[in-house]
């Protein structure tokens, strides 16, 4: 079992029992807050945890991750960083969360600058996806096209792919005058 995902981690922030973002389960994603530029976080109970915010304090350094990463509208700059180091990273963010870690647990600033209640944010990934679902699943071609995508491709890549591939099919056939 990989050890972050572990029944027995606790975390010191609060999490409700039944919440979808335990210790466990640390979903990376992209959102906003105000006017700031839109970056890189995890889901953990209620909160999300600014990963920007953490490595601009140097939480991070010594994975070798560059800044752009943790502050993009999507997650496509930390995903290319690869594997190991997004592993490494979900490490980072577990101990950094555990109960026994006092680190970030008695930091005077964690509430507001690193944990952001998720009442407070703009989720900026999931309406770029939803955006792309809704196209594709409109479209009666989408099953047939689907079924002949690479299954290596992301869902978003997928989507992006079908509705690219679908403008030029609609331009083709409004050129030829079908």
């Amino acid at each position: 079992m990989i050890e972050v995902n572990d029944p027995k981690l606790t975390s010191w922030v609060p999490v409700e029992a039944g919440s979808d973002f335990p210790i466990q389960n640390l979903p990376f994603g992209v959102f906003q807050k105000d006017d700031h530029h839109p970056r890189v976080g995890v889901a953990i109970g209620n909160f999300v945890l600014d990963l920007y915010a953490l490595q601009q304090d140097d939480y991070f350094g010594a994975l070798l991750i560059p800044d752009e990463a943790f502050r993009s509208y999507t997650l496509n700059a930390l995903i290319k960083t690869g594997k190991f180091k997004i592993r490494a990273l979900r490490f980072a963010i577990s101990m950094l969360l555990r109960s026994d870690n006092e680190t970030l647990k008695n930091s005077a600033s964690i509430y507001g600058k690193y944990l952001i209640p998720m009442e407070e944010v703009k989720d900026v990934t999931s309406n770029r996806t939803r955006r792309l679902y809704r196209f594709l699943f409109q479209h009666p071609a989408c099953y047939q096209y689907w079924q002949n995508v690479s299954p290596r491709q992301s869902i978003v890549a997928k989507l992006e792919t079908y509705a690219n591939w679908l403008s030029r099919k609609m331009f083709i056939y409004s050129t030829n005058g079908n």
